[in-house]
């Protein structure tokens, strides 16, 4: 089918070295993944903070590390070159179902994004009422509570560039860490601005565990690509739209009006 990349096209030189990497240090494949994330954030941070956690791979193991962010770079270079967008780590994500962290979870098809992004931000989405708060300036705030890998979101931003030739600022929110990582590398390769957030958007929406603004240094003109580290639930618009809707919620509401039963006698 025309416009379909095959899954091996992409995905098999890095799961080769990720799976070659498992069976020398006897790790599994998603804390590889994980350390794979976490080595790129720290190289576009551009604060040059090393990794959150503990670094605890050795300097063979991060020399491999390298050279799968360089695979992956040159995949994806690969990738965008016929597609708009594509997840790969959301596919390599699926493909370790079966490990004992991650059992189970899966992530909505790249085909079923697309349509949801269709239906969601048609041409009425320019005629209506955004949020009162929005990152650089006049940007549509496009959102995901639970965003997985930020497939749905790189799904709406691709449709978005397309049918209005401007970008939105996404915010991609998820209890995972690893989903949050994911999507923050995610958006910040396909060019994206926006943040991911790391907390529990239904009963903690007002704390933040990790967040990541993302391609902020490439605004308006473009650069390097970048991923800051941003805990502070103050500077995050993510965490400022969910006071919004608590406080809008508090308000007193009208009272209604009691029926009244009518007689035709």
């Amino acid at each position: 089918m025309k416009g379909v990349i095959p899954y091996d096209d992409i995905t098999k030189p890095l799961l080769k070295q990720i799976d070659r990497m498992a069976s020398a240090t006897g790790r599994w494949n998603s804390d590889i993944l994980e350390a794979m994330l976490d080595y790129i954030l720290w190289n576009f941070d551009p604060m040059g903070k090393p990794p959150a956690r503990h670094w605890e791979w050795s300097k063979e193991e991060t020399a491999m590390l390298h050279e799968m962010m360089l695979t992956y770079f040159r995949q994806m270079e690969y990738a965008l070159a016929r597609k708009q967008w594509y997840d790969m780590f959301g596919d390599l994500f699926m493909a370790w179902m079966g490990d004992k962290k991650y059992r189970g979870q899966c992530f909505t098809p790249a085909d079923v994004c697309d349509m949801m992004a269709e239906c969601t931000l048609g041409d009425r989405i320019l005629d209506e009422p955004t949020a009162s708060i929005r990152a650089f300036g006049k940007r549509i705030t496009v959102c995901d509570c639970a965003c997985g890998s930020g497939r749905t979101l790189l799904a709406g931003a691709a449709y978005f560039l397309k049918k209005h030739a401007k970008k939105p600022y996404l915010i991609a929110e998820d209890i995972s860490f690893m989903c949050c990582k994911m999507s923050a590398v995610n958006f910040m390769v396909h060019g994206c601005f926006g943040e991911v957030v790391c907390h529990d958007t239904l009963i903690e929406p007002d704390e933040v565990r990790v967040g990541y603004v993302v391609n902020e240094g490439i605004y308006p003109f473009p650069g390097i690509p970048t991923v800051r580290v941003e805990c502070n639930p103050d500077k995050l618009v993510a965490t400022s739209l969910w006071r919004m809707r608590k406080r809008k919620e508090e308000e007193p509401q009208p009272k209604r009006q009691e029926a009244v039963q009518l007689s035709l006698f």
